[in-house]
């Protein structure tokens, strides 16, 4: 890990408006996140975490403010297209819900990511399926994901969100919807290959052993980021 701050965000802002009201989310949010660091957020239901990591992401705008990564801002030097390709190259992305293309089979749910970079051909597909072979999935292959369990398609979609060999990884609740015994073994595996590639994580959670994990954690809290104690 250095000091590098490999995300950072100042002064961010989001307010939602719905049939003439104005729902304020946030406002004046900053945030530093090292090269290397493991994060969790935190907070209560409501609070704005998704939407948090929305906006790190580039998948949403914020309202005000600015985001950064490597000091390149995300809306201010960056439009479309360029925020798309610097997401497909340099971000992995886990989600509660697996959000996996059920007419694919496992190795074509991971390709998605290897295309959304340009890529896609027989190397990519060779490293998409050890990856899947190191997670267990290697007899799961040509499955498709309804006929997976839930802890199955959730390996999918952690080997869809590192087969790019990000640098940042941002995970939404990645085992909400995993029994206790299969969501601890998902994480076993989501941080084994996170340090094992000296990656960012910064990931959203209720549970406390998750976010005990981590090298930091932050309670979103009254639209604002607050340190909780070690």
């Amino acid at each position: 890990m250095t000091d590098r701050p490999l995300l950072e965000a100042d002064g961010l802002g989001k307010v939602f408006r719905l049939e003439g009201h104005t729902i304020p989310v946030f406002a004046g949010l900053s945030l530093r996140v090292r090269r290397g660091e493991t994060v969790a957020i935190t907070g209560p239901s409501g609070s704005g975490k998704s939407t948090l990591l929305n906006l790190l992401s580039g998948l949403d705008r914020p309202t005000a403010g600015d985001v950064r990564s490597d000091g390149v801002s995300l809306f201010r030097q960056m439009g479309g297209g360029r925020r798309a390709a610097w997401r497909a190259r340099r971000v992995g992305l886990m989600f509660q819900a697996f959000h996996l293309l059920p007419e694919f089979d496992v190795v074509e749910n991971v390709l998605v990511a290897v295309r959304a970079r340009g890529g896609g051909g027989p190397a990519d597909r060779k490293r998409a399926e050890a990856l899947l072979g190191r997670l267990g999935l290697g007899d799961r292959l040509r499955h498709r994901p309804l006929e997976l369990s839930g802890g199955e398609q959730q390996r999918v979609a952690l080997a869809r969100a590192m087969v790019n060999g990000p640098d940042l990884v941002l995970a939404d609740e990645p085992t909400g919807n995993l029994d206790a015994a299969t969501g601890a073994q998902v994480l076993d595996e989501l941080f084994g290959l996170v340090e094992e590639g000296g990656r960012t994580l910064l990931v959203v959670t209720h549970q406390p052993d998750l976010a005990a994990r981590c090298h930091r954690t932050l309670v979103l809290r009254d639209g604002g980021l607050v340190e909780s104690p070690p």
